[in-house]
């Protein structure tokens, strides 16, 4: 696993998270899962902006990949001390469903995971 976080400025923040995962071992030869996940944050005076972007790429057993990514964004302005205003957006490319598929000799098999879709999500904050 490889984790990198860095702060090249007091505005900017930037992380980048690495891991390979064996997923199971079949004939002698280990499949794997890569997991990519990265951070940006950029803070501005009152404005303060995140995206993240997972990607992951699993292997099949003839050797290809299957990716996959999703990217979040998030916003948020402080108007004062009492006013805060968020805006938050995940799955932004509205992945609705991730499939792999995968042959064994004669068998082939199919793996659905069905996704949350894209949500979006606005909050204020007032402190009294």
């Amino acid at each position: 696993m490889l984790n990198i976080e860095t702060n090249p400025t007091k505005w900017l923040g930037l992380s980048f998270t690495e891991q390979s995962i064996g997923t199971h071992i079949q004939h002698g030869s280990t499949f794997w899962l890569h997991r990519f996940q990265a951070e940006g944050i950029l803070s501005l005076k009152s404005f303060t902006f995140t995206t993240s972007l997972d990607y992951s790429a699993n292997q099949t057993l003839d050797g290809s990949y299957k990716e996959f990514s999703l990217l979040s964004f998030y916003a948020k302005y402080k108007h004062n001390s009492r006013f805060t205003f968020t805006a938050r957006c995940n799955n932004l490319f509205n992945q609705q469903e991730y499939i792999l598929h995968s042959q064994d000799g004669i068998n082939s098999f199919q793996e659905i995971y069905f996704l949350r879709g894209r949500t979006v999500m606005g909050t204020v904050t007032f402190v009294y």
